[in-house]
């Protein structure tokens, strides 16, 4: 019955088999009797039917859905543990093995697979035992043109109880960030699959997350998704959609995402009265958004949309890392709508930095703070030092350049701008020495910090434990605030200088390297281990 997945032309050398079952078709295959002798002498024993059924279902549980149907073929013991499997995935690689292909004209060759994936999962469904399905999720180029079979395979994983229901409809096989032949933001609707609330019967005990990836939302019903909790939209349009009366819908959401989506221009969430966690990613359309939220807990956004944090008492979680209009709060107001924040995260372009008083304790349980700044000038020591004063609480501080800035900058700012510093030669300045300091007021604090002494208004930071400088170029204005923070913390552990913006930032859009090769690292290594202890400077 599995010959949509042609498994005649499987390779069962891996792990190796004796050569009378290699000889077999699937069709023909026969079951091994115990301590059966084959041709070339080798005892070929069912050892498999003496595991326990736990162990064969954690077996299963680490194997894609195409090499579990293969192995049910080689025991009876495997076959009703294959097909009761607590999560079904359904998309290309997990059913047919075959390798993205980004670089391609055409990439996206899911139409000639269409036909064979809609009958593969129709056998999968028809031969399921499992009672209690815990996930179903569907990645596949599909539009309206399926929905027949779509709406069949939701109606089944509702049937059968899912938890967690994840649609996508897209050609996995291009780049997230740099879709080309597909509309990544959603405004297109059509020939994409519409996705109907009233397939979900009987889903209101059981679904408790719900992810749709380029489709169409219809028509919803007030009685629909009460026990939802979690909600992410990803390439969809929703600029005409009643978003805030579905909101009033979903009593329950606790998780509400929008990826990459067409929004409309305001949104308020004080209709989700359950809601902790707000993310938005790269969404077009959406300018305003009122919290007015008392149990919200965490907001991330990726965009430009400007947020109002009044009546949000419970706020801990904060990062508005796109651009700086996001944020147009300056920080006494803040600190008054959030006296909660614990973790912050924003642009220094904002009025949170350009309005930061310089000898204020403004947050002062706030632990974690992650500034993206759009220039070199946040290096500069009186804003770290405002900054600090501004955080006495501070754990984790974390510097990042945004990475079209820094694609923008690297061909205008030579890497080691240290000339004030080194001399006309350019070079990283050496340690300390007895050599007269430089007189130029920008360098003021390091030359009392080589000299051993301290200006009396410099502050101190008793808690800082982490220090992150990602996208360091090693200018003289980074190894100065780099040097500033080695010698005004008193408990610091471990400070990480890295060339690279780590592509784990969704500001960051992937990697960039600079050009640093192992004598300039080695370099800024022995101007900065004077001023720190052993252990405490990693360079990347």
């Amino acid at each position: 019955m599995w010959e949509l997945w042609d498994l005649s032309e499987t390779d069962f050398s891996s792990p190796p088999l004796p050569p009378r079952i290699r000889k077999f078709r699937p069709g023909s295959l026969k079951r091994l009797k115990p301590a059966a002798q084959s041709r070339c002498g080798i005892m070929a024993q069912d050892l498999i039917s003496e595991l326990p059924d736990d162990v064969l279902r954690l077996i299963i549980g680490k194997l894609t859905l195409l090499d579990s149907v293969r192995a049910s073929m080689l025991s009876h013991r495997w076959n009703p543990i294959c097909f009761t499997r607590p999560d079904l995935v359904f998309d290309r690689s997990n059913m047919f093995l075959t390798p993205r292909s980004h670089e391609s004209p055409d990439p996206c060759d899911c139409g000639q697979y269409k036909g064979k994936f809609v009958r593969a999962v129709d056998q999968v469904l028809r031969s399921y035992q499992g009672r209690n399905l815990r996930s179903f999720k569907i990645d596949f180029c599909l539009g309206s043109n399926s929905s027949d079979d779509i709406d069949r395979w939701i109606s089944f994983a509702i049937g059968m109880g899912a938890e967690e229901l994840s649609l996508g409809f897209y050609c996995d096989k291009m780049d997230i960030f740099h879709w080309n032949s597909i509309d990544w933001r959603g405004a297109l609707t059509e020939g994409k699959y519409v996705f109907q609330l009233p397939n979900f019967e009987g889903s209101k005990a059981n679904l408790k997350s719900l992810r749709l990836v380029a489709s169409v939302l219809g028509q919803y019903s007030p009685d629909q998704f009460r026990c939802l909790q979690t909600l992410t939209v990803v390439c969809t349009n929703l600029a005409q959609y009643d978003l805030h009366g579905m909101f009033a819908c979903l009593l329950t959401l606790k998780t509400l995402k929008f990826e990459r989506c067409t929004l409309p221009k305001e949104l308020s969430l004080s209709s989700l009265l359950q809601l902790e966690d707000f993310m938005i990613m790269f969404s077009e359309g959406l300018k305003e958004v009122a919290v007015s939220n008392m149990k919200l807990v965490r907001i991330q956004s990726f965009g430009d949309a400007v947020f109002d944090l009044r009546s949000a008492p419970n706020l801990k979680q904060l990062r508005l890392l796109w651009k700086p209009a996001a944020l147009s709060w300056i920080p006494t107001h803040l600190r008054k709508c959030c006296p909660a924040l614990q973790s912050l995260a924003f642009c220094t372009g904002t009025k949170l930095v350009e309005n930061m008083p310089p000898t204020t304790a403004i947050f002062s349980l706030v632990t974690e703070l992650c500034l993206v700044h759009n220039d070199r000038s946040l290096f500069g020591i009186v804003k770290i030092n405002c900054i600090l004063r501004a955080f006495p609480c501070l754990q984790e501080l974390e510097l990042c350049p945004r990475r079209h800035d820094v694609v923008e900058e690297r061909g205008k700012t030579a890497v080691y701008d240290c000339l004030e510093v080194g001399g006309d030669s350019g070079q990283i300045p050496g340690p300390p020495s007895h050599e007269p300091p430089h007189t130029s007021p920008r360098f003021r604090v390091l030359r009392h910090l080589e000299e051993g002494k301290a200006e009396p208004k410099e502050y101190v930071h008793e808690h800082l434990k982490r220090v992150v400088i990602a996208g360091f170029w090693g200018t003289s204005s980074e190894i100065e605030c780099a040097i500033y923070l080695l010698t005004h913390t008193t408990v610091l552990e471990r400070m990480d200088i890295n060339p690279k913006i780590s592509g784990d930032h969704p500001w960051a859009l992937g990697n960039v390297d600079v050009a640093l090769n192992k004598g300039d690292r080695e370099k800024i290594c022995e101007r900065l281990q004077p001023f720190c202890k052993k252990g405490v400077l990693t360079m990347h």
